[in-house]
């Protein structure tokens, strides 16, 4: 019961934790964008991605 009432909550706070790291990350393209373009920062952003996360 404990893990039912509570258990949610934990995963809460781990996916809003994660969703504010991916808007951090969007800021950083949006920003990369406007000095290397739309087409170049989209490729690095995931380029640095599968490397962290791969």
């Amino acid at each position: 019961m404990q893990r039912g009432l509570y258990g949610l909550a934990l995963g809460t706070a781990r996916h809003e934790f994660i969703r504010r790291r991916m808007d951090y990350l969007g800021r950083y393209q949006q920003r990369l964008a406007g000095q290397v373009g739309e087409e170049q920062a989209m490729q690095l952003v995931y380029t640095l991605y599968v490397q962290v996360v791969g």
